[in-house]
């Protein structure tokens, strides 16, 4: 009797950037960290057995919660999460009751292309649909040959060639520093809000600090300060939800933090509360608000004016006298 073609495949290294992806972090936010165990021999069972997906039923509850030692109803709440993140394909649950994504087909089928048996069924394809992918590879795998081998180089080669392209271009419109901004702000917009999809706007908000910094003269310190500030203020935490609010409201947030420190110091003087101190930045000419300058150099300039008609009455009375 023949062998049975072996469906599954051997090896599924884990993308180093796994536990920072936007989808575990919530679903570890969501669950607790023994999560993450779950999820890995979640992808272990789809890899092993199909290759590409895994039937969701009591069985594979139970399989799971005993291979990693926790309940069954902590591997059902996971998978439920998963799901509604996008790390599992929400369709094609509802509908067959299985575990899979558009990333791990595709890895799947690059890892058993040379396999006789490695299509994947119509009614489970994602591959022409945009998907999660769960960086998986097929490092190890039996199925590997030269050929595939250099294939690999290849791909890896002009990945990289598009990543050092890309992040010349990106360069042209801003550095670490801005871009380390933004991730601080969408950390904390997480923090107050896990379910935000604002991840997508990292780099349009880099440049907008970016801008901050050259045109504005915003420091790092500065931004960063007002960050920290609103995302824990109970109004502005839900109205600064984007490098361009920041921008936009920045000089109202400064007199607002002003006056709250003002008020405090007042209170402190009385015997209440406590006494709040403010960056040294917040009593220099440059962080007033831009209207309000601007309103200080109106008033200094129609001054000098009226300085200089009353002057030139003078002389012209005094040419008359004359």
């Amino acid at each position: 009797m023949a062998r049975p073609i072996k469906k599954g495949i051997d090896y599924f290294p884990l993308d180093v950037n796994f536990l920072s992806d936007i989808k575990v972090r919530k679903i570890m936010r969501a669950c607790g960290s023994s999560s993450i165990s779950i999820l890995i021999s979640l992808l272990s069972n789809i890899y092993r057995d199909e290759g590409y997906y895994v039937a969701w039923d009591d069985d594979t509850a139970f399989l799971v919660s005993d291979e990693v030692g926790a309940n069954e109803g902590s591997v059902e709440e996971i998978v439920k999460k998963a799901i509604q993140v996008g790390f599992f394909d929400k369709v094609l649950f509802d509908n067959e009751k299985i575990l899979t994504s558009k990333g791990i087909q595709e890895r799947y089928k690059t890892a058993a292309y040379k396999k006789k048996d490695s299509e994947i069924l119509d009614k489970y394809s994602l591959m022409t649909r945009k998907y999660y992918d769960n960086g998986v590879s097929d490092d190890g795998n039996e199925v590997n040959t030269d050929e595939s081998t250099q294939s690999k180089v290849k791909e890896r080669k002009e990945k990289k060639n598009k990543e050092k392209a890309g992040a010349k271009s990106r360069q042209k419109k801003f550095d670490e520093v801005h871009l380390s901004l933004a991730k601080h702000l969408l950390h904390k917009i997480l923090e107050n809000n896990p379910e935000s999809r604002s991840e997508k706007y990292l780099e349009s908000w880099a440049n907008t600090f970016r801008l901050m910094m050259e045109i504005d003269k915003r420091t790092v310190e500065q931004i960063t300060y007002l960050i920290d500030w609103s995302q824990q203020d109970k109004f502005w935490h839900k109205n600064i939800l984007s490098a361009e609010s920041v921008r936009e409201k920045y000089d109202r947030l400064v007199l607002q933090i002003k006056d709250q420190h003002a008020n405090a110091k007042n209170n402190y003087k009385k015997g209440n509360g406590r006494q709040e101190v403010l960056p040294n930045w917040f009593d220099e000419d440059h962080v007033l608000p831009q209207k309000q300058l601007a309103k200080t150099e109106q008033k200094k300039t129609s001054e000098e004016l009226d300085r200089e008609v009353e002057e030139m009455k003078a002389i012209l009375k005094a040419g008359r006298g004359n």
